[in-house]
């Protein structure tokens, strides 16, 4: 009688024991397959009924796939239009996963936010404050020129245009651009006449036109024009 006892009672206590890792088992099971009819919900481009399911498993802060679940969710928000729940529930994915592979995409879409609220210089901020944590730091530092550019502080997107960046084509209709918007026509001609050297194209002579016309070199300007 003793024995079928102490039987019963290590049973009981086993299963006590036990109980909290089952229930954790099966939450991590529920979770997943929730998670799963989310994904399908967003593969149909159903964003609404995926942010619904999303928004449910935000909530478990354990959950084995939160970081894919914070910026499958922050796209949602993005694709309904929602822009201020897309860059709060991104700025959060960055914070708890600092080292995230979403990071350059989850910046494009909260600078994008910022810029339809014309806040360049926290756009700016934001762009500098994870400049050093990316490998490809060219991405970045053409989004912060960007911002310059968006702010007209040409001056600085130019510095930081020829600080580190090589000569390209990119390169060199940016520093065309900015030199123009400085005023800094000479400068701006020399460019463009090196251009002409590698790419002779009727374009490059309709940029030249218009700079000669703006230094009001109209001889010169008419002459380009002719090629």
């Amino acid at each position: 009688m003793k024995l079928l006892l102490k039987i019963f009672l290590i049973l009981i206590l086993s299963v006590g024991l036990l109980s909290p890792a089952l229930d954790g088992l099966l939450a991590s099971t529920v979770n997943d397959e929730l998670f799963k009819k989310g994904e399908n919900e967003y593969r149909r481009r159903s964003y609404d009924k995926a942010r619904i399911i999303y928004e449910n498993l935000v909530k478990e802060k354990d959950f084995n796939k939160r970081e894919l679940l914070l910026f499958r969710l922050g796209n949602c928000y993005t694709l309904l239009r929602q822009y201020d729940k897309a860059y709060q529930i991104l700025s959060q994915l960055l914070e708890e996963f600092p080292q995230t592979k979403y990071l350059t995409a989850s910046l494009n879409i909260m600078i994008a936010r910022l810029n339809k609220t014309k806040d360049y210089q926290k756009a700016i901020d934001l762009l500098k404050s994870y400049l050093n944590k990316v490998k490809n730091k060219k991405k970045i530092q053409k989004m912060i020129i960007n911002e310059y550019e968006y702010k007209k502080d040409y001056k600085t997107a130019l510095d930081m245009l020829e600080k580190n960046f090589s000569v390209d084509i990119w390169f060199n209709q940016k520093k065309v651009a900015y030199l123009r918007q400085l005023k800094e026509y000479t400068k701006a001609i020399k460019v463009v006449k090196a251009n002409l050297s590698k790419f002779n194209t009727p374009a490059l002579y309709s940029h030249l036109a218009v700079l000669y016309e703006l230094k009001k070199d109209y001889d010169k300007s008419v002459l380009c024009y002719g090629e």
